[in-house]
């Protein structure tokens, strides 16, 4: 097996830590969880777990290196693990590691794990942030599909509930399938940061939504922003090539599909945009 970094992503409550463990669960894998914050801390613990790295004699050398050495770094001094999973939310961190990893001929898989808008209402609604989840849902895709042209996805509740779902994505990222290899708890993870919950769960469950209310407002956001649910559910991985939806970064630039801050960019870059798109 080759070297590779896989690259997971989600939005926030999608899964990501989970899947994240899931796919390191393997004596050759292991799992970052969001690495990018001990590079780029951005919360109060960040800076507190670098803090303890810094006294540790392998962790103080890569970060004394830099991001741009990460993984050549970690697979020097973990030379018995074949892949690393990266769920960073950080998508510019995202971005940036695969433009390095493709000069240092290190292969590169991304997966994006989602929920349905009304899945994810039920989760931010139990965490009592409702009112983030149109602004999170937004920001996150526009900017993964900006940024990460290669990946597939999977449903969360696939990955709970249909038993291929997770055989079929380790054949794509060509990493090892074993009966037991949901059961990440069974492994001992050293990941950075990520949801507390997932990591100290010993169980896979799945909420159905019933709450009519939260319903309501799911349905209005998949509506709202239905060419990008389209296009994410087209990638699944349990479709077949000839069923996915292939677009171009000037199709979504077209469709406005794009980073959310593009509309406070210059007049001037705008142009610029439009004159790649019509290039």
């Amino acid at each position: 097996m080759s070297k590779k970094v896989i690259f997971v992503g989600g939005t926030a409550r999608s899964g990501s830590t989970m899947l994240d463990m899931i796919l390191s669960n393997d004596p050759l894998g292991y799992s970052l969880g969001e690495i990018n914050a001990i590079f780029r801390p951005y919360r109060k613990h960040h800076f507190r777990e670098i803090k303890k790295l810094r006294s540790d004699n392998i962790w103080s050398n890569i970060l004394k290196r830099g991001e741009r050495n990460l993984y050549d770094n970690l697979f020097i001094i973990f030379n018995n693990i074949n892949y690393f999973v990266d769920s960073s939310k950080d998508i510019l961190w995202i971005n940036k590691q695969l433009q390095y990893l493709l000069k240092k001929n290190i292969d590169t898989k991304n997966i994006l794990i989602y929920k349905t808008p009304q899945e994810l209402a039920v989760s931010f609604a139990k965490r009592g942030r409702l009112d983030k989840l149109e602004y999170g849902i937004e920001s996150y895709y526009k900017k993964y599909l900006y940024y990460v042209h290669d990946f597939r996805s999977i449903a969360y509740k696939q990955l709970i509930q249909e038993p291929d779902a997770l055989k079929k994505l380790c054949d794509y990222l060509g990493i090892q399938y074993f009966p037991d290899k949901l059961k990440y708890w069974e492994k001992v993870h050293h990941s950075f940061f990520g949801s507390d919950s997932v990591m100290n769960q010993k169980n896979l469950y799945y909420i159905k939504p019933d709450n009519q209310e939260l319903i309501k407002i799911g349905n209005k956001i998949e509506e709202k922003y239905k060419d990008i649910f389209e296009y994410i559910y087209s990638k699944n991985i349990l479709l077949e090539q000839k069923d996915m939806k292939y677009h171009t970064t000037k199709t979504y630039i077209r469709k406005k599909l794009i980073y959310t801050k593009t509309k406070y960019l210059s007049n001037k870059f705008k142009a610029q945009i439009e004159y790649l798109i019509d290039k």
